[in-house]
């Protein structure tokens, strides 16, 4: 089968999506919302052609489904998947967990919505680049502005670019919406010990004391 054709298969796409999810950390995906996984997909997807297809590479038990060998697989499947493609499928996941969950819940969605946006992970595991990222984290800006986790993010993004400005309002705006977020305070403050670690390496330091004092 010509590689063209596979991409317009909307089974290797929940193929690819799958691993994507498991190397960003997700153990296993519950077989109950698997099928509706990629918003764009989900009326061609036949779960039952999937499970037969693939049945050698996947493990399905206790209705949750996940790759075997999955370092095996990845690099077979993720080496022939190009950034924009991998942006996609995340942005697609990230489009379905809408409504889903609340702020502070802890389910199966927000799991997901999780996985597919933490920014160091998928840096770590060389899927996206800092500007593809930043890129996918303001395509899904609506589905995630409700949640502090999404701009925690969005300012972790704006501190790998120097942009401490930024990611203080970000951050700010985490809290904002989750004022006992830890997650949110220490992010900000470690964004001012990092501010005023540049401005000492750039010879000023008339802030740094200060971005410490506040920091710590």
């Amino acid at each position: 089968r010509r590689s063209s054709d596979l991409e317009k298969d909307s089974n290797f796409r929940y193929l690819q999506a799958l691993v994507i999810m498991e190397v960003l950390g997700l153990g296993s995906i519950p077989t109950r919302v698997f099928p509706s996984l990629i918003k764009s997909e989900r009326n061609h997807f036949n779960f039952k052609e999937f499970k037969d297809k693939f049945d050698e590479i996947l493990l399905i038990a206790d209705h949750r489904i996940k790759i075997r060998c999955l370092r095996l697989i990845q690099k077979a499947i993720i080496a022939n998947i190009n950034e924009k493609d991998i942006k996609d499928i995340l942005s697609e996941i990230v489009r379905q967990t809408q409504g889903q969950f609340n702020e502070g819940d802890i389910n199966e969605w927000s799991e997901i919505f999780q996985k597919a946006l933490t920014v160091k992970r998928i840096l770590k595991e060389n899927m996206l680049s800092l500007s593809t990222i930043r890129d996918l984290l303001n395509e899904v800006e609506k589905y995630g502005e409700k949640y502090s986790f999404y701009w925690i993010q969005r300012g972790i993004a704006a501190e790998k670019y120097s942009e401490f400005d930024l990611a203080d309002h970000y951050f700010r705006e985490g809290i904002r919406i989750r004022p006992t977020s830890y997650q949110a305070h220490h992010a900000m403050a470690k964004n001012l010990m990092e501010r005023a670690v540049e401005q000492a390496k750039k010879g000023d330091s008339s802030f740094a004391p200060y971005y410490m004092d506040e920091g710590i």
